[in-house]
């Protein structure tokens, strides 16, 4: 289920390699928030569970890319963007989909601190 959905605007995307950042693209896009949660059975009856959080972060249409890289799921992704008016620094980002045909790219945000910080803002 999403939780809340933000806009990205003025985004910059980079990678790191050999120890080096470099910048990959501009972008603008959003932020999702997913929860999800499971159902425990507790001496036979359903119970509430564990609650799940999560964030991925979705580059669309207007990607403008500053080089010709290939990207791999194994690189280390970085992203800086704006949300509600505030400077946001989106590090360690994951890999999720690529989508040439559509020009979109998704990566998951791994810090949950800055869920939590992008939950709080409206």
């Amino acid at each position: 289920m999403i939780k809340k959905i933000c806009d990205v605007s003025e985004g910059h995307l980079f990678y790191t390699t050999e120890g080096r950042r470099k910048p990959l693209a501009d972008f603008s896009g959003e932020v999702q928030i997913h929860e999800e949660q499971e159902l425990v059975s507790i001496l036979g009856c359903i119970h509430k569970g564990t609650k799940k959080l999560y964030a991925r972060i979705l580059l669309c249409n207007d990607i403008k890319y500053k080089t010709d890289t290939n990207i791999y799921d194994y690189m280390c992704f970085d992203a800086l963007g704006t949300v509600n008016d505030r400077p946001v620094v989106f590090s360690g980002l994951t890999l999720v989909d690529s989508d040439p045909e559509n020009n979109t790219l998704s990566f998951e945000i791994n810090d949950k601190a800055l869920i939590e910080k992008i939950l709080k803002c409206s």
